[in-house]
C-alpha cells in the first residue's frame, strides 16, 4: 500500500514535471517565433532606408551636367584693347541703319546710346556765323573774384550749374542785361558744375556749357568754368545754394547778393536784379 502510494506520488511528480517541460518548450517556441518576426521587420526597414523608395532618390543623387544643357560658346580671339562685339552685331546694325532725307543717320537708329547725365540736353540755336566769340575760361574762384574787383565797372556775377533748373531759367536775364548795357555793365557767367572729383575735371563740362551758352545766344558774355570745387565756393561766399547773383559797384564792393533763400528767395532778373543795377547806373 505504501509502495503504491509512493509510486503514484512519484509518477504524479514525473507527469507534472513532464507537462511543465512541454509548456515551457511551447512558450519558448512562441517567443522564438515573435523574435524572428521582429528581426525580419527590422531588417526590412533597414533595407528600405539604405536602398530608398524608388527612382526619385536616384534622380536626386544624379548630378546635372551644366555643359549638356548650356552649349559652350566658341572663344573669341581679339587683340589687347580691341572692342569685340557679338557675332552678327555689325551686320544687324548695318541692315537696321535708317537715314534721313539728307543722308544723316536717324537719331537712335543704330549704335549704343549713352544716357544724358547732365541737367539737360542743350542744342545750339545760333547759326554758325553767330557762334560765340568769347571762349570759356578756367580759373579758380579767387582769381575770378580778383578780376571782378579790378574791372572798375558795375559787375553782375551769375553763379549757376547745368544741374540747377532755376539757374537755367533765370540765366537769359543776365544775357539780356549784357545786351542792353554792353559798355556800362560787366556781366560774368561762372559755372559751378565741377565738384572736385578727379574723374570729372572742369574741362569735361565745356561742351555742355558751351552748348547751353549758345542756346541762349550769350554772344560775347564773359564765361568761366570754376576750377574750385563748388562746395568750397559755397563755404567761402556763405551761400546755401544756387542760383546766386552778386552785384558789385565800380570800386569792387558788393552792393547786393541775391540767393534763392531767405529774404531774396524766388528772385528774378526782371523784378530783383535789374532795378538794383539801373539805380546804380543812374547814381553814377
Amino acid at each position: 500500500m505504501i509502495s503504491v502510494c509512493i509510486r503514484h506520488k512519484v509518477r504524479g511528480t514525473a507527469i507534472h514535471s513532464k507537462s511543465e517541460m512541454v509548456m515551457t518548450q511551447r512558450s519558448y517556441g512562441w517567443k522564438n517565433k515573435n523574435l524572428t518576426a521582429a528581426s525580419i521587420g527590422l531588417c526590412f526597414c533597414l533595407f528600405l532606408s539604405l536602398v530608398g523608395c524608388g527612382d526619385s532618390e536616384t534622380a536626386r543623387e544624379t548630378p546635372v551636367d551644366a555643359e549638356s544643357i548650356i552649349p559652350k560658346a566658341d572663344p573669341i580671339e581679339s587683340s589687347p584693347g580691341e572692342l569685340v562685339m557679338p557675332e552678327g552685331f555689325s551686320d544687324q546694325a548695318a541692315s537696321s541703319e535708317e537715314t534721313t532725307s539728307g543722308g544723316t543717320p536717324a537719331v537712335g537708329s543704330v549704335g549704343l546710346e549713352m544716357p544724358n547725365v547732365s541737367g539737360g540736353n542743350f542744342e545750339s540755336q545760333e547759326k554758325p556765323s553767330e557762334s560765340r566769340s568769347s571762349p570759356i575760361r578756367y580759373e579758380s574762384w579767387d582769381m575770378i573774384r580778383q578780376e571782378v574787383l579790378s574791372s572798375k565797372k558795375i559787375t553782375v556775377v551769375d553763379l549757376w550749374s547745368l544741374a540747377c533748373e532755376p539757374c537755367l531759367k533765370e540765366f537769359p536775364g543776365l544775357v539780356q542785361l549784357h545786351r542792353d548795357y554792353p559798355e556800362q555793365i560787366n556781366c560774368v557767367s561762372v559755372n559751378l558744375d565741377f565738384d572736385g572729383r578727379k574723374t570729372r575735371p572742369p574741362e569735361s563740362y565745356e561742351a555742355e556749357v558751351e552748348a547751353f551758352l549758345q542756346s541762349v545766344k550769350a554772344g560775347k558774355l564773359t564765361s568761366y568754368i570754376c576750377s574750385t570745387a563748388s562746395d568750397d565756393v559755397f563755404i567761402e561766399e556763405k551761400i546755401p545754394s544756387i542760383p546766386v547773383v552778386m552785384v558789385f559797384n565800380s570800386q569792387g564792393e558788393m552792393v547786393k547778393k541775391f540767393v534763392d533763400a531767405g529774404e531774396t528767395v524766388g528772385f528774378s532778373y526782371a523784378k530783383s536784379v535789374r532795378p538794383v543795377v539801373i539805380e546804380m547806373l543812374e547814381q553814377k
